[in-house]
This record gives C-alpha cells, sequence and structure tokens, in this order.
C-alpha cells in the first residue's frame, strides 16, 4: 500500500520536464512522510494483530523498570521467574548466583531440571562472563544442556548471575525477544547486586550493635553473604 502511495505521488508529481531540484525534493520530502506513516501502521499492526505479543513485550519492560525497586532478592526473583513464564510461556526458567567457586541454582520453574550446582569454568557461564548478550546454549557443550538461551546478569562489571530461559518445542526465540529478555536480565542484575550490598551492610551494622548471644546467628548469615562474588 505504502508503495503504491509513492508512485502514485511521484507520477502526479513529477512529469516530463520537471527540474533537477524538484526530482530531488518531491522523492526525499515523499519518503519523509511515508516513513512516518508506515511506522504509525507498524504500531497499529503490532497491537492489533500481535497483540498477545505486545502485551508482553509491554509487561516485561515494564518489570524490569521496577525491578530495581524490589527490597527482597526472593520476591524480586520470583516475579522474575513468573513474568518470564507468563509472558513468553518459557517451559522452564533457572537463575544462577557465583557462590564461592561454582554457581548455585537459586530459583528455578518449570518442567526443565537444572542441576542444582554448577562449576564455575562450565562453558555457559565462562560465555556469560565474556559479556556475551545472548548466549545460545546449543553452541556450547555445558551441564545446563543444549536447549535454550542464558544471559548475563551483570552489574558494575561483574557477572554476579545469570538467567537460562529453555526454548518452547521446537521454536527458537526470536531475535527481538532475546534482546528484551537480555535488557530484563541487565536489569536484574543491577537491582541484585544493589539488594545483596543493602544486605552486607546490614549484616555489618548489626555484628557492630549485637549482644554476645547474638553472634553467632549473624556470623551465620555473614558467611552465606561473603560468598557470593558481588559482595567483593
Amino acid at each position: 500500500v505504502i508503495a503504491a502511495m509513492n508512485s502514485l505521488a511521484l507520477k502526479a508529481t513529477l512529469g516530463e520536464g520537471t527540474g533537477l531540484l524538484l526530482q530531488i525534493v518531491v522523492p526525499l520530502a515523499l519518503g519523509i512522510v511515508l516513513t512516518r506513516v508506515r511506522a504509525f501502521l507498524d504500531r497499529i499492526v503490532e497491537r492489533v494483530f500481535f497483540r498477545k505479543k505486545y502485551l508482553a513485550d509491554k509487561a516485561l519492560r515494564r518489570f524490569a523498570k521496577l525491578s530495581g525497586r524490589y527490597e527482597h532478592a526472593d520476591e524480586l526473583l520470583a516475579a522474575a521467574v513468573t513474568n518470564i513464564r507468563q509472558h513468553l510461556g518459557a517451559p522452564g526458567v533457572a537463575i544462577y548466583e557465583r557462590r564461592g567457586d561454582g554457581y548455585s541454582c537459586i530459583r528455578q520453574e518449570g518442567d526443565v531440571a537444572y542441576p542444582p550446582q554448577a562449576r564455575i569454568d562450565d562453558t555457559a557461564f565462562v560465555a556469560a562472563r565474556a559479556d556475551q548478550d545472548d548466549i545460545e546454549l546449543a553452541e556450547l557443550d555445558s551441564a545446563l544442556g543444549t536447549d535454550g538461551n542464558v544471559f548475563p546478569m551483570a552489574a558494575h562489571g561483574e557477572l554476579q548471575a545469570v538467567l537460562v530461559c529453555a526454548n518452547l518445542p521446537g521454536v527458537r526465540y526470536p531475535a527481538d525477544e532475546r534482546a528484551l529478555l537480555a535488557h530484563v536480565a541487565h536489569q536484574m542484575g543491577t537491582a541484585l547486586y544493589v539488594l545483596r550490598m543493602e544486605a552486607k551492610a546490614k549484616v555489618v551494622d548489626a555484628l557492630a550493635r549485637a549482644p554476645s548471644s547474638a553472634l553467632s546467628e549473624l556470623q551465620a548469615q555473614a558467611r552465606m553473604l561473603v560468598t557470593a562474588v558481588s559482595l567483593g
């Protein structure tokens, strides 16, 4: 339709003997106008004919924007997994956090059984530490399997966790959905980093103020926090 409009407009305005300046200006002006029309029509098509996808994209972007407002890491991780499964239909979602000399699965849902622990030099995590935005498990030999994608959850230049999403049966995530998941993972990584730092500060403050009878419990909390690479 847009191509036909462009052709008719050119025929109506440009005839034989038209000056060179007009031959340059008219197509340029039409190109600018029709590009805006096309962008508008694309939005209409997306919202009407691909409404489910449009709403899923909108919901995940809203979650990514709000992720920095969570005050508890468990609530943040639960909301992330729920949103991804609900809006993208991922059959399996997992989040791994670096703790000590390996990675621990701190949250997972779905039909895919991910290992509770993974080696620090598992190829999926090595690739994530290389600052890739999107890692195809099919290209790697990883304990996480061969079906799905891994998205780094980095903050301040450090990889503290990764988001793992299994593919729908026989279907891979298209480029726009992978870009969206990479954005969600980045926002979550920043939010999780802040929450871990705040938790560490609270434990340090409590240790400084606590009576001797409560020290053993606080020390246990401190040991758990210090194992995460994001805390130093």
